[in-house]
């Protein structure tokens, strides 16, 4: 188990580091009534924390997403949508359900978890890792063609202006080389 670091704010040279006004980080206690027990964390962003750990013993992510930011019930639609495209391709990871549950509330975050993948981050600048994107990205679009039809918003993640839908996202708010690993197949 480790203790959370607290990362620089937006105003540092780290364009994606978590914001200072970010809920408090729950405790071990709120995370172990979960299952949940963290090693340690990858990433924060403007709106999240990803943390490595396990999930009932299970090596997992689990993603903190700031719940001010986020609707919970789409948050669970996305997952839910995410644990469909796993059932129809390779590509997707589907999330782990604790207790049955896609989203779960602690304090201000909403917590998901997937299990953690090895393999290596693909380098853009590689032409073959590049392809390799643009093949997996079209694979995915070809998938949502085999799934129902979900009635979500687009994602306005890490946009200032919530109402300039020009820069809103469908799906690709997690698609890029820090959110993609590439395993052997």
């Amino acid at each position: 188990m480790c203790d959370f670091v607290r990362l620089p704010d937006a105003s540092t040279s780290d364009t994606r580091a978590v914001s200072w006004s970010s809920p408090p980080l729950p405790d071990h206690g709120e995370l172990s009534r979960l299952g949940i027990v963290v090693d340690g964390e990858l990433h924060a962003g403007k709106q999240s924390r990803v943390l490595t750990g396990t999930v009932d013993g299970r090596q997992a992510v689990v993603k903190l997403t700031d719940a001010r930011l986020v609707d919970r019930s789409t948050l669970a639609s996305r997952m839910a949508m995410t644990e469909s495209l796993a059932e129809i391709t390779e590509s997707v990871v589907a999330p782990i359900r604790i207790d049955d549950s896609l989203v779960h509330v602690i304090g201000g975050w909403l917590v998901t978890a997937t299990p953690f993948v090895t393999g290596q981050s693909p380098d853009v600048a590689v032409a073959e890792d590049a392809r390799l994107l643009g093949r997996t990205l079209g694979k995915l679009h070809a998938a949502l063609g085999g799934i129902e039809a979900w009635d979500l918003p687009p994602v306005a993640a890490l946009v200032e202006d919530r109402d300039d839908r020009s820069l809103w996202q469908i799906v690709h708010g997690d698609f890029s080389d820090q959110n993609v690993i590439v395993t052997p197949s």
